[in-house]
């Protein structure tokens, strides 16, 4: 296990550095001068000059490349262009809002998703399966944004149990995490709800019931380890998902996260802001990605080896 986890966190080197190219190559092809954003509306054409000079926008794409990859090799990240703050600064104040907010979402994704799924699967073709399943395809339909101003509108403008924007403490979490977990919890309660029906029709499923063990042990001790593996997959994939879909949760409820961020320095091309916090959210999601891999050989022993 200790070299798996070894070449897993190696691996992350090219994944990064492959990362780093694929959002500098973009962002040069992208429309707009950071120069002339940050000159202003009455910079002459010196004055923008001067600016990119400054910044180094003049070198050439290769030579900008390798100072923005020396930096980061030595934990450097930068300077903003636009606030002229240090990139790592701006990154640390707004990174716990996204983290922790995707946390949320993901617990609750993961346990109403999951229990859904499986009190659906254990009455198959029943009133509560349906009704599952039908809730799982509203959610996955419905837009995240859309549901965060009716959360708003009903818990917050009508009844006045939880604010409406911000992350001061455990009850401002609720209505933005919902908002944010329900296309995942409806997707993996479908992903468990298929993978359990497929696990409860194999033959050791049967034999277990042969041998007189009632439906919550076969459920639980037998079929539940096996049929939630795909389910590991589905929920790290959708780690990744509430991270992208936080931008849109944290402008609803007006949280100043690391998806915010991105928007604004997209908007005043602030290069080394977006470039960092890419990689930050990359970061996070190979992290999810191995805690994953890691989690299959817990559930499987034949992976271990």
């Amino acid at each position: 296990m200790a070299l798996f986890l070894l070449r897993r966190l190696l691996a992350f080197i090219p994944l990064l550095l492959g990362m780093s190219v694929v959002v500098f190559l973009i962002l040069q092809i992208l429309p707009g001068d950071p120069a002339a954003i940050i000159g202003g509306q009455f910079a002459t054409q010196e004055d923008i000059a001067e600016i990119r000079e400054d910044l180094g926008l003049n070198r050439p794409l290769p030579v900008q490349y390798a100072t923005f990859l020396r930096k980061l090799v030595t934990f450097d990240l930068g300077t903003s262009y636009a606030t002229r703050r240090p990139v790592a600064e701006m990154i640390s104040r707004r990174y716990p809002a996204t983290i922790s907010l995707a946390f949320a979402a993901m617990a609750i994704a993961l346990t109403l998703g999951t229990l859904a799924g499986m009190i659906a699967a254990s009455t198959r073709n029943s009133a509560w399966d349906l009704l599952t399943m039908l809730a799982s395809q509203a959610g996955i339909s419905i837009p995240g944004f859309w549901l965060g101003l009716l959360l708003i509108y009903y818990f917050s403008v009508q009844l006045g149990w939880f604010p409406t924007s911000g992350l001061s403490g455990p009850r401002y979490y609720v209505l933005p995490a919902l908002a944010l977990s329900v296309f995942s919890m409806a997707f993996i309660a479908r992903m468990t709800r298929a993978s359990l029906v497929e696990t409860l029709g194999l033959d050791y499923i049967r034999s277990a019931r042969a041998k007189g063990l009632t439906h919550n042990r076969v459920v639980f001790k037998h079929a539940l380890r096996n049929a939630f593996i795909p389910v590991i997959t589905i929920a790290g994939l959708s780690f990744g998902y509430l991270l992208g879909g936080s931008v849109v949760i944290e402008a609803v409820f007006n949280i100043n996260g690391l998806g915010r961020l991105v928007v604004d320095s997209i908007l005043s091309r602030d290069y080394p802001v977006i470039q960092v916090s890419i990689l930050v959210l990359a970061v996070n999601v190979a992290a999810a990605n191995l805690v994953v891999d890691v989690c299959y050989a817990l559930l499987d022993p034949r992976l271990r080896y």
